[in-house]
């Protein structure tokens, strides 16, 4: 069976600095199949190696989950969840 086609767009990362006093201004943003994500980062760098972990991810071609928004890979091992996190999915 043929994995499902999944349109993964990644937008740049915004400096949210000027607006307020937040603790995380650097926001990088993407989508899968239409639906929104972002992440907050404290540092710009932080965010720019985010951002370049995503663009990996979808050059070689990973799934992303649609429910978390990051490559499948990046998942904990079922034998590494903690139980409470396992019973709430």
């Amino acid at each position: 069976m043929a994995r499902p086609f999944q349109e993964v767009k990644i937008f740049g990362i915004q400096d949210r600095r000027m607006t307020g006093p937040g603790k995380n201004p650097w926001i990088v943003r993407w989508s899968i199949t239409g639906r929104q994500r972002s992440k907050s980062f404290r540092t710009k760098t932080e965010a720019d190696r985010y951002r370049s972990y995503l663009q990996h991810a979808k050059t070689i071609g990973e799934p992303f989950d649609e429910e978390t928004g990051e490559p499948v890979s990046w998942q904990p091992l079922a034998s590494e969840t903690p139980i409470h996190h396992w019973a709430r999915r």
